[in-house]
């Protein structure tokens, strides 16, 4: 079972009538108890480290996707340096698997 989990913050704007990160996290944490997860972030947005780091950790995912944006919608984007801290946060319990179209956002 995968979630997309795009910040933990809630940008009305973009994410129109999705549930909140937060739900979808305490979801998928329930779901983790039976079944295997995995967790999207994509198109990842500007996010605070610590707090989307701890909603990831609550889906318990077997995998984690990070993925840029890829539309004409100009979103609120992270920096290279905070996508690194995600990255080695969340290795220090999940595979993380970076997809191509993030390679923009560490230029």
């Amino acid at each position: 079972i995968c979630t997309t989990i795009e910040s933990n913050r809630y940008y009305s704007n973009f994410m129109g009538n999705t549930p909140m990160p937060w739900e979808r996290a305490e979801a998928m944490a329930k779901i983790s108890k039976s079944l295997k997860t995995f967790v999207t972030i994509e198109p990842i947005m500007a996010f605070d480290v610590g707090s989307l780091v701890e909603l990831i950790k609550m889906c318990n995912p077997g995998q984690v996707n990070l993925g840029g944006n890829t539309s004409n919608i100009l979103l609120p984007e992270p920096r290279p340096s905070e996508i690194l801290a995600l990255i080695e946060a969340l290795e220090t319990f999940t595979i993380v698997h970076q997809k191509s179209n993030l390679k923009r956002l560490m230029e």
